[in-house]
């Protein structure tokens, strides 16, 4: 290609994240201009403007890979002039992104190599029979959206016409600008109507005699006609004004659920799967294992699958949970009339960190269980049909090789749901990163021993390694949290870590030891842990490879199950509790106050290493 390759070629010669960095922004200028052919605003970019300035001018072939494309010097832009066709442009652009594809697939190579050798639980038997049974489960639920009598139910409530022909409006406005046909703006239209008109999201009901907020109490058994609506628990609520008892069943069957009209995600994806079938679009009900759930349309138009969340009325946005609520997925898995598949790798940017946290299934058995569960499926089906599906899975496999890229714009928190609700789940789109990683000194280094601890009285960190050297406060040593802060009780002289008032809370703190040259024998932790009622505190060690957990009630660990490793994390989850006073009922480091730096330390890690 001459000067095309040798543009190409001179940005190669950066290292291979500034490669990365600065290629992700040239895909995205020739993408725009090749997707928005006639629109002038994506042919210009101002040369003094964060992207050019910060990441293509300082590295090689930056700027020159613009040239190459045919983009000129104007003043103080740089444009893509009207008369020049796209030849130039489109051979860059593939060049970068094949060689952006081999460097991920590179990456790709590493992960394999980390699935070979991960360590599962000793149980991992039991939890892949409880995983089986919970695919099982799913795949048999999506058939009643083939139901014709559920269709036509479903026609009954949904606008069907009035939505296609605003979908077709909306076609013949856009085209030649996108490549979507009708059903594509179906699909929008449906998730606005059923989320402004239809469908009601409830936190906690409302009384039904005075219409004031009401409180859980707990659960009830369901009745007959309850189970008749699949619905296996009863939520049981009560008006703090009138002290009447409301029952909250959670209805799975979508037949009822058209009649209730209300829920939660998983009410609302499965009432929507089914509008979407009756709508004669192919849907796929997804499943988030870290408790969300969505559906998949499949584009004819664009030949790929494409998210819909009706909860939020967002479409096609997959790296809305990751980015925009900060989830830590771990498995989605997509259910339809003809198949299940793995799909979490299209709601990932970051596959390698993802399939690090995948500990409930060897990840040859998901393969197989998934396989095996589609050939039962798929037996009995035309080959016309089993050919169209093998062409869809194929360009499928391809998507979830390289993942996700990133978007300039920044992705929602979740909006449905109460504020509290939210922010108790941890999907506000905030997460605290303290970012605080413990590393060798010289000192240690030299002992060949790491030990650190806290002190909650005093809310300070000692460096027991390093000559007893101090840090404060609790969270100025930790990698992340959540709902996470220090009590202190003036009344009872106590003090200790406990959750913001909310049901879930976490924090993390890690450990890297990789720049010293010395590997991890043993580590032994005391960590004081203090459960009243329900509370649940989870404490585990983590790596790349290894998952070891406390035991429930004990607050010593000592393992060398990290032998040889130079990396992991102290995870910590806390959970439960009853009332109004849920959240002190899991607490961390309890400690009297007043009793100065000479107690016994209620966290305290010592590593030793060779």
């Amino acid at each position: 290609m001459g000067m095309v390759s040798a543009s190409v070629q001179e940005l190669l010669s950066n290292p291979r994240e500034k490669f990365l960095a600065a290629c992700e922004i040239l895909l995205k200028y020739a993408d725009d201009i090749l997707h928005n052919p006639n629109k002038d605003e994506y042919r210009s970019i101002e040369v003094c403007c964060p992207n050019v300035t910060e990441i293509l001018l300082p590295i090689k072939g930056g700027v020159e890979c613009l040239f190459s494309m045919g983009f000129e010097e104007n003043g103080e832009y740089l444009t893509y002039p009207r008369k020049k066709d796209f030849k130039c442009l489109r051979e860059i652009r593939n060049e970068l992104d094949e060689n952006r594809r081999k460097m991920k697939s590179e990456d790709n190579k590493g992960a394999t190599a980390f699935i070979d050798s991960k360590v599962y639980p000793q149980n991992i038997a039991d939890l892949e029979s409880g995983f089986y049974t919970k695919l099982v489960s799913k795949f048999n639920h999506v058939l009643i959206y083939e139901d014709p009598n559920a269709q036509q139910k479903a026609l009954d409530h949904i606008p069907l016409t009035k939505l296609q022909q605003s979908a077709t409006r909306r076609a013949k406005l856009a085209a030649g600008e996108h490549q979507l046909d009708a059903n594509d703006y179906l699909l929008s239209e449906l998730l606005e109507w059923f989320k402004q008109d239809f469908f009601t999201w409830v936190d906690k009901p409302n009384c039904d005699a005075c219409h004031q907020p009401t409180t859980p109490i707990g659960q009830l058994p369901p009745t007959p006609e309850e189970i008749s609506g699949d619905a296996s628990r009863v939520e049981c609520y009560q008006c703090p004004q009138c002290r009447q008892t409301i029952r909250f069943p959670r209805y799975n069957e979508p037949i009822k659920l058209l009649e209730t009209k209300r829920g939660r995600c998983g009410e609302w994806a499965n009432c929507f799967a089914l509008c979407c079938r009756a709508a004669a679009l192919d849907t796929r009900l997804v499943l988030d294992w870290t408790d969300h759930v969505w559906v998949e349309v499949y584009s004819t138009s664009q030949n790929r699958w494409v998210h819909a969340d009706p909860c939020e009325n967002i479409r096609d946005e997959p790296l809305l949970y990751e980015d925009g609520w900060n989830k830590k997925l771990t498995y989605v898995i997509a259910f339809s009339k003809d198949e299940i598949v793995d799909v979490t790798w299209r709601y990932s940017s970051d596959h390698r960190a993802t399939l690090h946290r995948r500990f409930e299934c060897r990840e040859k058995w998901l393969l197989d269980a998934l396989h095996e569960l589609n050939l039962s499926r798929q037996k009995d089906i035309p080959k016309d049909a089993r050919d169209k599906l093998l062409h869809r899975m194929a360009l499928e496999v391809v998507e979830f090789l390289c993942p996700m890229r990133k978007g300039e714009k920044t992705l929602p928190g979740r909006v449905s749901g109460s504020l509290a609700w939210r922010s108790e789940r941890g999907e506000m789109g905030v997460v605290k990163r303290e970012d605080f990683v413990f590393r060798l000194t010289r000192k240690e280094i030299e002992s060949k021993r790491f030990s650190v601890a806290y002190l909650s009285n005093v809310d300070k960190y000692v460096r027991i390694s390093d000559g007893g050297s101090e840090a404060g406060v609790w969270s100025s040593q930790v990698f992340e949290y959540r709902n996470v802060f220090r009590k202190v009780e003036n009344d009872w002289k106590m003090s200790y870590l406990a959750r913001e008032g909310v049901d879930e809370g976490f924090v993390e703190w890690k450990f890297d030891f990789s720049s010293s040259g010395l590997k991890i024998d043993c580590i032994k932790i005391f960590f004081r842990v203090d459960m009243f009622e329900s509370g649940v505190i989870v404490r585990k060690l983590l790596s790349d490879k290894r998952c070891v957990e406390f035991e429930k009630d004990g607050n010593c660990l000592r393992t060398r199950d990290f032998k040889g490793e130079t990396i992991f994390t102290l995870h910590v989850d806390m959970s439960g509790g009853e009332g109004k006073l849920a959240w002190q009922h899991t607490q961390l480091f309890r400690q009297p106050l007043g009793g100065g730096k000479d107690m016994k330390y209620p966290f305290e890690i010592i590593v030793t290493l060779k």
